[in-house]
């Protein structure tokens, strides 16, 4: 997680301040964000909803804009205690946990497939993810149309979404 996000400096993604370890695992430590994630401040008009997928487009086209693009792999606003677009003091939203992005190989300009199973948001998640298939920058262009989705209508997937 520490390697795509190290030295990234964008006004939508949220600094990488270092990291601590406490014997087990490894703490990432990125600036504080004082108001919060996305679902706690949902937008309340549809020009608000706007400006919010524009700042998320925003970091992602300056993600995807390095020579080896970088996949954050993982983009979801409204679920349940696990956003990963925080808003910053100056209420500008801002991308945040990297642990499942991928830089893209220059060459084949595909992600490195995951070994580990299922490591993505299925509610958020690109089908393609779902056939095991690799990151792609579509990947997060997937995900960004869902972002637009919720905050236009101002409310999550999850409002939508029945278990059975």
């Amino acid at each position: 997680e520490v390697v795509p996000w190290h030295g990234l400096r964008h006004p939508n993604i949220t600094p990488f301040m270092g990291y601590t370890f406490n014997g087990v695992f490894a703490e990432l430590v990125s600036e504080w964000e004082p108001n919060g994630n996305l679902r706690e401040n949902m937008p309340r008009s549809p020009a608000e909803g706007l400006r919010v997928a524009y700042e998320v487009a925003s970091g992602l086209a300056y993600l995807h804009g390095w020579s080896s693009p970088i996949i954050h792999g993982d983009i979801k606003p409204v679920i349940r205690k696990q956003e990963n677009i925080l808003i910053g003091a100056d209420g500008v939203s801002k991308l945040v946990d990297f642990g499942l992005s991928v830089i893209l190989d220059d060459a084949l300009n595909v992600g490195l497939r995951s070994s580990d199973g299922c490591r993505h948001t299925p509610l958020y998640a690109d089908p393609r993810l779902l056939d095991d298939e690799p990151r792609t920058i579509f990947t997060d262009i997937w995900a960004l149309g869902w972002v637009t989705y919720e905050v236009r209508l101002f409310a999550s997937l999850h409002d939508f979404i029945r278990d059975y």
